[in-house]
């Protein structure tokens, strides 16, 4: 039995009218209990690959699991109860409060006509509260920062109650105390709440501080995942992400 939440076996990614290859044959398995950081530079297909993973890209070839189920062959609903997926990129909400945006998360836990039960409402507070964003929840998404949206997005993907978390640079607009507290509640999902969390990241020392393992995304679709020291001693790794420039890694 495979004890991995998600894996993929061979898979390859590519963009554009070129057909630029992201990333070619990969074989990578997310485990629960641990989070993974996700880097690469820009345009490297980080959130490709997040969107592959989460179902809503179809890769050029290679096969995706949840388990030992092929993703292909489990529903939309039954993958959204275990996978949730935050992505960066501003949404339209229309006229939605934060706690009615953090409420959608409950979407595939609730019966056809749509209420939500007192669980529900429980799951959805303890999502805002654990979040730090109980605050924002009367507040319309319209007038809300980037990085209170942010803060929320992961809200809602908590409010999913899912064993997986698919997180697009969910540090990117935060401030140094956000982003510690951050990094800090994804560390303790994937510790205490045997989650396993896999996030993109440009801020390389929190990356390599806290998690658990690194997968790299480099050059010509190759690819490398590794602890943190096994990344830092890598090559290629450390050209890429410039690490001789990092002395926290010296």
């Amino acid at each position: 039995m495979n004890s991995s939440l998600l894996s993929t076996r061979g898979l390859t990614l590519s963009v554009g009218k070129s057909s630029r290859t992201l990333c070619d044959v990969l074989d990578f398995e997310l485990r629960p209990g641990e989070l993974v950081a996700l880097l690469g530079r820009n345009g490297s297909g980080k959130t490709t690959l997040l969107k592959a993973l989460a179902g809503i890209r179809d890769p050029e070839a290679g096969k995706i699991f949840f388990g030992d189920e092929k993703a292909v062959e489990v529903s939309t609903r039954r993958r959204a109860k275990l996978l949730a997926l935050a992505l960066s990129a501003r949404q339209s909400d229309g006229t939605l409060s934060g706690g009615e945006f953090v409420a959608l998360g409950r979407w595939p836990h609730t019966p056809w006509h749509g209420k939500l039960s007192e669980s529900d409402h429980a799951i959805i507070q303890r999502s805002l509260e654990v979040t730090g964003t109980h605050h924002l929840s009367s507040l319309p998404m319209s007038r809300l920062s980037d990085g209170e949206r942010q803060k929320l997005g992961l809200a809602r993907a908590l409010s999913q109650e899912t064993s997986v978390l698919l997180l697009d640079e969910p540090l990117s607009h935060l401030d140094a105390p956000s982003r510690l507290y951050e990094i800090a509640l994804l560390k303790r999902l994937a510790e205490n709440e045997n989650k396993a969390v896999l996030f993109s990241c440009h801020d390389l020392d929190l990356a390599f501080h806290s998690a658990h393992r690194l997968l790299v995304l480099l050059p010509e679709g190759k690819w490398f995942c590794g602890l943190p020291a096994e990344v830092a001693a890598h090559e290629i790794c450390r050209e890429v992400l410039g690490l001789a420039a990092a002395p926290w890694l010296k």
